[in-house]
């Protein structure tokens, strides 16, 4: 779901890691020896289609394919698989003979609107593995319809923008004239109940009334945000009182509850354009939100919790004071380990050590840059010269040279960096 997520908010660079992933599961299927030439197929298939999205990644697909290939000793062969491609749909009328029969499966489960939401996902995904274009057209479409049902019926904003999306990404794939027509007239109609709500606002004005106890803590005008002044002189209470009831959840177990009361205490205290001072309040419910992901992820075994307590772990540490680091550093190892254990099912111990060696190499040429900046600043200076100096333009060539090859240096100690970590990821 998360690969239509993204289609659904025209997000390019999630949608192209999303497709990414699938190609990274169908490898991972394929060096497991099962089905392994129709897995490494699908890998690049969806490696491929993350170039429609961007044609900027092109190496780094290439890469991925020719890293698949070395992984399984197979040879990927594109014009042959196109031509070899089992493709039935090659009519408007047989693809929806097998949409049709794909939401006819799924309201069999009688688990309704998610029930079809996961056919057509699984209908997109196959269409891609199998170049079937105008599947993945029909695909998006009724996807889009199914959204567009959902904003009627429950009068749900959000899934018209939902619906909005996925026609346009229909949109961006159709050549057909007609189709595209017929799509632009679905994405206006899909705009048409914001429209509305939109006019409705301007009417009643930005803070409407609201019917007692029916606001939300992630409801934006629930806990505004307030200014420096405010928040110093203003109660605390409300944070306080959120994190005590968020720490009582914790503990019982009921992390939905833990994760809405310690959310509802960072925005207690989130304040735009704030100091330091008031950064330091936002460690604590940070902390907490890891500390319920963490306890999600080693229920649920979803890698995808992990690494959200890990980066609600490094969103607190920046904002941490130093004798809070050490601790916060801790929960990170901590989350590390839990991953293996729970995810990958090792019991092998997190090497921290390379991190923080690679961070040191980091350092170490960043200090550099700044050294031979000062140097420069120093050795060629064109600026203590007088502009009718003979010698200055000798001096500012000079100087262009010397910028130019730290440039270089720079470029070349990225490339070697970034080198050595891709092929530490493939060992």
């Amino acid at each position: 779901h998360k690969l239509i997520a993204a289609i659904c908010s025209e997000n390019d660079v999630l949608e192209r890691e999303a497709l990414k992933s699938l190609g990274d599961l169908y490898l991972h299927k394929a060096k497991r020896r099962k089905n392994k030439t129709e897995n490494f197929n699908k890998a690049c298939a969806m490696y491929e289609e993350v170039l429609f999205s961007s044609k900027e990644v092109k190496q780094v697909i290439q890469h991925r394919i020719r890293y698949a290939e070395k992984c399984t000793k197979l040879v990927y062969d594109k014009e042959q698989v196109e031509t070899t491609a089992v493709n039935p749909a090659t009519t408007t009328v047989a693809v929806w003979a097998m949409l049709y029969d794909v939401e006819k499966r799924a309201k069999m489960k009688r688990q309704g609107f998610y029930a079809l939401i996961e056919a057509y996902t699984g209908s997109f995904v196959q269409a891609i593995v199998d170049r079937n274009k105008g599947l993945k057209i029909e695909c998006l479409k009724s996807l889009g319809d199914l959204y567009l049902q959902k904003g009627r019926v429950g009068k749900d904003e959000a899934a018209f923008t939902k619906a909005a999306g996925l026609y346009r990404a229909a949109l961006d794939r159709c050549e057909d004239s007609d189709g595209r027509e017929t799509l632009k007239h679905r994405i206006k109609y899909a705009g048409k109940p914001r429209g509305k709500q939109d006019k409705k606002r301007q009417q009643t004005g930005p803070h409407g009334k609201r019917e007692a106890g029916a606001y939300s803590v992630f409801t934006p005008s629930a806990i505004p945000y307030r200014t420096g002044r405010e928040t110093r002189e203003g109660n605390d209470s409300p944070y306080q009182d959120h994190l005590q009831e968020g720490c009582r959840a914790l503990q019982t177990g009921d992390l939905d509850t833990a994760e809405h009361n310690f959310a509802a205490a960072l925005k207690a205290v989130h304040v735009k354009d704030s100091n330091a001072d008031q950064h330091t309040k936002e460690v604590e419910p940070l902390h907490k939100l890891s500390d319920v992901y963490l306890k999600k992820g080693s229920k649920s075994g979803d890698g995808r919790d992990f690494t959200k307590a890990a980066a609600l772990c490094n969103s607190a540490l920046v904002r941490s004071g130093a004798e809070d680091r050490v601790e916060v550093k801790q929960k990170i190892k901590v989350i590390t380990q839990s991953f293996l254990q729970h995810v990958l099912r090792s019991d092998q111990t997190a090497d921290i050590g390379e991190m923080e060696k690679h961070k040191l190499t980091l350092k170490n040429s960043r200090d550099y840059v700044q050294g031979e900046l000062k140097r420069i600043e120093q050795q060629v200076d064109p600026y203590s010269l007088d502009d009718d100096d003979p010698k200055i333009r000798e001096v500012e060539k000079k100087r262009a040279d010397v910028i130019k090859a730290l440039c270089e240096k720079i470029v070349n100690q990225r490339r070697t960096f970034i080198s050595g970590l891709v092929d530490e990821c493939m060992e």
